[in-house]
């Protein structure tokens, strides 16, 4: 068979693309037309190019329902019988699919239109042409967001309504609602207002690894838009804190009261994100449509690194934790895309999906993103190394950097009051500085073991500032959770790293090591916690102190309560 007149249609149907993605579809309706005459002729080469032509109306977000709807009538494609249904069921279930949706859509405006609250008054607006001016600043914020709900799902169904909708009433709803919205993307200026953008997302002056600041950049168009910063992990100064804590709030329901709780609520949300997500969701993932998976991937992912950063400044998130989710987050994207343009466009696409509206901010961020030199998106190459020694925090300085991490920690639990913590801090360092000269001062001078004259050895104090004094002050802290039970450790040594860390469950005598994961997490050679079955009596452990020398075992006893017990 000829295949010249379906490589003519491709030419063809691309140029009806070009034409609808610019909002001209009259034009690209005009062309529609010109190909139905010219595969007239041919049942088969006409059923070819409508299933073309539905891919190109229906699997790109951007494209107008207008064009849809255009294309619906001209090819009577909701009837049985119809070229698409005898040819390409599936695809007409598709549409289908669309049409019941844009009904159920307008069913559930209505059934809200009749109430008496701002949701119903946002409604009505949408349903009902009003011939005097529409002040959207009047309405309560409830019915303002809802409103804006509305407008972008009639912009999306509208045209499958007929004239149940007024597609222009619409339109001057949504311009009332956003009188200073940004140009579309194609035109002049979207990304203009990120002119400062080398305090956001520059990375020049970062000390994170390439790999760390590769993926905190799957998030930058937030940093962009958000005025954050990505030379760190986390988001923003942590003087501004309650930001991350009211974003994860508002927006991911971490708002448990314990900490414990909004831990477990923000590993829920991330893990909901990485594995399943809004691409899980027929809602905004149609069936049939072959692009919306990696669509709402790239939406996924960007949403999963921004809640991973905020959750590491809200406290709700260790940074070894948000780490090595950024390092699977990093990877999925790396083996999903192609490069950061086609990362950046997916997220767009992505993004009007989950949402309805045709142009936000975050469109301009990634325009800027794709295209200003300044850009961790034109520096970071998209084949950079991902794995654990380079997606993870900054390298520390030795025991100066690692009191530096500390009492970042402590301003960021406590950073409500800059003045108490500068004082309780400056209180802490001096008495510290007493104690260390206090015990240099009492130290006894060491006398040789090969020295006759020396006396028998007799037992000594242990120095709570060395290696072995560090280990000893290692405390544990049992939790249920139902399947298993969780040891954390607290009071890590701070100037005595250890290694070769080993433990054991029931064991007098520690016989199992950390795994990679649990290796990576540790501070200084101490794990962050361990898991043991339900039922288990205690925990042992030992390790290598940084002299060379073994340290005793410790064990710590499971109390029938939970409750901390050890010697």
């Amino acid at each position: 068979m000829n295949n010249q007149p379906l490589a003519d249609f491709d030419v063809a149907i691309a140029e009806v693309t070009f034409l609808g993605l610019k909002g001209d579809v009259g034009g690209a309706t005009a062309l529609v037309d010109l190909l139905a005459n010219a595969a007239a002729e041919s049942t088969f080469l006409s059923a070819r190019l409508q299933a073309r032509l539905l891919h190109a109306a229906m699997d790109d977000p951007r494209m107008p329902s207008a064009l849809l709807a255009a294309l619906i009538d001209r090819f009577r494609w909701a009837d049985l019988g119809s070229a698409l249904d005898r040819f390409h069921p599936d695809q007409r279930e598709r549409v289908i699919r669309r049409v019941t949706a844009a009904r159920t859509w307008l069913n559930g405006v209505k059934t809200a239109a009749q109430r008496l609250d701002g949701v119903g008054e946002a409604a009505r607006a949408v349903l009902y042409f009003r011939a005097a001016p529409f002040d959207c600043n009047r309405l309560s914020s409830i019915g303002r967001r809802t409103l804006e709900n509305y407008v972008n799902g009639a912009r999306r169904f509208g045209p499958l309504l007929g004239d149940e909708i007024d597609c222009s009433w619409i339109e001057f709803l949504d311009q009332s609602l956003h009188p200073n919205a940004n140009p579309p993307p194609g035109s002049q200026g979207g990304g203009a207002r990120f002119g400062d953008a080398a305090k956001h997302v520059n990375v020049k002056g970062s000390r994170l690894p390439e790999g760390a600041r590769w993926a905190v950049a799957l998030a930058a168009m937030y940093s962009l838009v958000h005025k954050g910063t990505d030379a760190t992990l986390e988001p923003f100064d942590p003087s501004e804190r309650p930001r991350s804590v009211v974003m994860l709030r508002d927006f991911w329901g971490v708002d448990a009261p314990s900490p414990f709780a909004r831990h477990e609520q923000t590993v829920r949300v991330l893990e909901w994100l990485i594995h399943h997500g809004s691409r899980a969701d027929p809602q905004y993932a149609e069936p049939g449509d072959p692009e919306a998976a990696l669509d709402l991937l790239a939406w996924d992912i960007a949403r999963a690194s921004m809640v991973a950063r905020h959750a590491v400044l809200a406290g709700c998130l260790a940074e070894s934790e948000a780490w090595a989710y950024l390092r699977n987050m990093a990877t999925k994207a790396q083996t999903s895309f192609e490069s950061w343009r086609d990362y950046g466009s997916r997220y767009t696409r992505g993004r009007i999906r989950w949402s309805g509206a045709l142009h936000d901010e975050f469109d301009d961020a990634v325009e800027f993103l794709l295209a200003s030199p300044q850009s961790p998106w034109r520096t970071l190459d998209w084949g950079t190394r991902l794995d654990e020694e380079t997606v993870r925090g900054a390298p520390e300085a030795g025991p100066l950097g690692r009191a530096a991490i500390r009492l970042r920690q402590a301003w960021r639990e406590n950073g409500q009051s800059r003045v108490r913590f500068g004082v309780v801090t400056m209180v802490g360092l001096m008495a510290f500085g007493w104690e260390i000269t206090q015990a240099l001062n009492s130290a006894p001078i060491p006398v040789s073991r090969n020295d006759p004259g020396a006396p028998p050895s007799a037992a000594k104090p242990l120095d709570e500032y060395s290696a072995r004094g560090e280990f000893a002050k290692i405390q544990v802290v049992f939790y249920s959770y139902g399947g298993y039970i969780q040891a954390r450790f607290r009071a890590a040594p701070f100037f005595h790293p250890v290694t070769e860390f080993r433990f054991g469950v029931d064991k007098d005598a520690p016989d199992r090591v950390l795994s990679g994961k649990q290796a990576e997490a540790a501070v200084n050679g101490v794990p962050e916690s361990l898991d043991a079955p339900v039922g288990a009596r205690f925990i042992t452990f030992q390790a290598r102190l940084d002299d060379g020398s073994l340290s005793p075992i410790r064990r710590f006893d499971v109390s029938r309560d939970i409750t901390r017990s050890g010697r």
